[in-house]
């Protein structure tokens, strides 16, 4: 009697390891499992075939590649969810939300998504680096009764005030860098009489690193012309351009006489000033 049962044992011992080695894939609540193991959530899965997508929705499965799939029969990649919903992750960290305290001060990643849906570390922040601040520079004069006299040809020198946090302004240049996108303006207050000569001049924009005017973009050049009856005093022409450098370069404002005397012009109002306008690259 025992050696029956003993060999009723063996028997079904094998038959489980036979049907185990030929049915190697698992199916929970369906008899068409597509992988390693499937969990069909509604049993609502066709007997034969592949599930359609809206019977997938419910489903888990592990693929023989180790794949985990939520909500898809074929996932790429080690987990892949898919909520069913568009803009909806379908993942929830119910114990981290944004209420939660910060874990100290340390280096954070920002996690985001890229366009096919893997999550990456879209922005890396150190509270310990200094906040980026974008270019700029103005320079003036607050002295009353000053002015200088713009020789032809020759780059503005003398307004001597600034306000430059990264010292990008030296003996009349602005440092431009390669890539950024900067504002350039200026304006000048005249002062200047002549009646017996017609008079015109301009100030303008230029190149100093390529001995080049900046191209006739915006207000690069402002042109004052008189037709000797009356002085030039209050006049204060206005510069104004945009340029993206494609090296770095260094830019200045030069007066170019056309005819006439040079240009007496007031320092007390006049100035010139460059702004980064696009965002820090960091």
């Amino acid at each position: 009697m025992k050696t029956k049962r003993t060999h009723r044992l063996l028997l079904t011992l094998l038959s489980v390891l036979n049907y185990t080695m030929i049915f190697s894939q698992i199916g929970i609540d369906t008899s068409n499992p597509q992988g390693v193991l499937h969990v069909d959530g509604a049993k609502n899965n066709a007997e034969t075939g592949v599930p359609t997508l809206l019977q997938a929705a419910d489903d888990v499965i592990i693929k023989s590649t180790g794949n985990v799939g939520i909500g898809t029969l074929t996932p790429s990649y080690k987990i892949e969810i898919n909520s069913g919903v568009l803009n909806t992750s379908g993942v929830r960290l119910t114990q981290l939300t944004t209420s939660s305290t910060p874990v100290g001060n340390i280096k954070t990643g920002i996690l985001g998504v890229d366009s096919n849906g893997n999550v990456i570390v879209s922005k890396v922040s150190d509270p310990n680096l200094v906040p980026c601040v974008q270019t700029f520079a103005f320079v003036y004069d607050d002295v009353n009764g000053n002015s200088t006299v713009l020789s032809e040809g020759n780059k503005e020198i003398t307004l001597s005030k600034k306000m430059d946090p990264q010292n990008i302004f030296s003996g009349g240049n602005f440092s431009l860098k390669a890539g950024n996108t900067y504002r350039l303006e200026a304006a000048f207050f005249n002062s200047y009489n002549a009646t017996t000569q017609n008079v015109s001049f301009s100030y303008e924009w230029y190149n100093e690193t390529d001995q080049v005017s900046l191209s006739n973009q915006n207000i690069p050049r402002a042109t004052v012309f008189q037709n000797n009856s009356n002085n030039f005093t209050g006049i204060q022409p206005y510069l104004l351009a945009f340029i993206t450098p494609t090296k770095d370069i260094q830019v200045s404002v030069r007066f170019r006489k056309v005819e006439g005397s040079n240009q007496t012009y007031v320092l007390k109002n006049s100035y010139t000033q460059i702004q980064q306008i696009n965002p820090c690259a960091n």
